[in-house]
């Protein structure tokens, strides 16, 4: 980084943060690491392996500005961190506690299961209700862009509102849950105090209605949606399959070449408007589901 890096100045006494960046990068990216400019380091680290350990760097450069993130907030406000730590050792015991954890919970829903067709489709709420589908999106084709829609409907299947918001340089995941934080805002703001909010990503969902630890990456995002949750209304949560959250996926398309905030779509683009007539008419895709 030019000037004082990422992690450097205030953070820490410029030696140590930069002494841990040493350890985690290998030397033969430590010149464009050390000097590149803001939006090409964050992009440097997004799409490359620079790790000298073979870990995932994705999973090391999150767990490493966290921690140094951590650390700043800890000096600040809690009369600094416990300086007998090593704070290499202890960010390396998170990564590869987050790895063991990530493994653990694979491996439990590895076994073999039987699949059958069955047909899915978008299905209305009851009355009173209504129900919102989110989507991410996250493109790597040349350029990193992601991007969350998704739209509002009543139980006879009607267009009440949309909303986009393009997220720029993110992951996929992240996306997603920017998706679900962006519907139940739209939902609030509207006056719906009955929801069910319809997501396709499995991953995202159990974030949501688990546990994540402090330590993640996308932990103040997701209190944030907890923090939204607590409100006066109810909010329910449902897990649908890709098929049927087609309208919400092609809102989170649509929503790359919209505005960085939050946008609300009063008529649906075009390229949605026949997915909503499909999804009213009940119309749905074969897909092998585990049974």
């Amino acid at each position: 980084m030019n000037g004082q890096g990422v992690g450097e100045g205030q953070l820490e006494p410029e030696n140590i943060v930069r002494n841990i960046w040493l350890r985690m990068v290998k030397p033969c990216h430590w010149p464009i690491f050390f000097n590149a400019n803001l939006q090409s380091w964050i992009h440097l680290n997004l799409t490359k392996q620079l790790g000298f350990l073979e870990l995932d760097w994705g999973i090391v450069f999150a767990t490493t500005s966290w921690s140094l993130w951590r650390w700043q907030n800890d000096d600040v406000f809690n009369n600094g961190r416990d300086k007998d730590i090593d704070p290499f050792f202890t960010i390396i015991h998170r990564i590869k506690g987050f790895i063991i954890a990530f493994q653990n919970g694979h491996h439990g829903a590895a076994k073999k299961a039987s699949r059958e067709e069955r047909m899915i489709a978008w299905t209305k709420p009851e009355m009173d209700w209504v129900k919102v589908n989110v989507d991410g999106a996250c493109s790597r084709s040349e350029v990193v862009r992601a991007a969350c829609g998704g739209l509002v409907r009543d139980n006879n299947g009607n267009f009440l509102v949309g909303f986009t918001r393009n997220l720029g340089d993110c992951s996929a995941t992240q996306a997603e849950i920017w998706g679900v934080l962006s519907g139940l805002m739209t939902a609030w703001h509207h006056g719906y105090r009955k929801v069910i909010l319809e997501m396709d990503s499995l991953v995202a969902f159990n974030m949501i209605l688990g546990r994540v630890p402090e330590a993640h990456p996308f932990s103040s995002l997701v209190q944030r949606i907890h923090n939204f949750l607590s409100l006066d209304w109810v909010v329910k949560f449902q897990h649908t399959y890709r098929e049927g959250n087609r309208a919400a996926d092609a809102f989170a398309s649509y929503a790359y070449n919209t505005s960085f905030h939050l946008a609300f779509v009063s008529n649906p683009p075009l390229e949605v408007v026949s997915v909503i007539d499909a999804d009213r008419r009940g119309l749905g895709s074969v897909r092998a589901v585990v049974v």
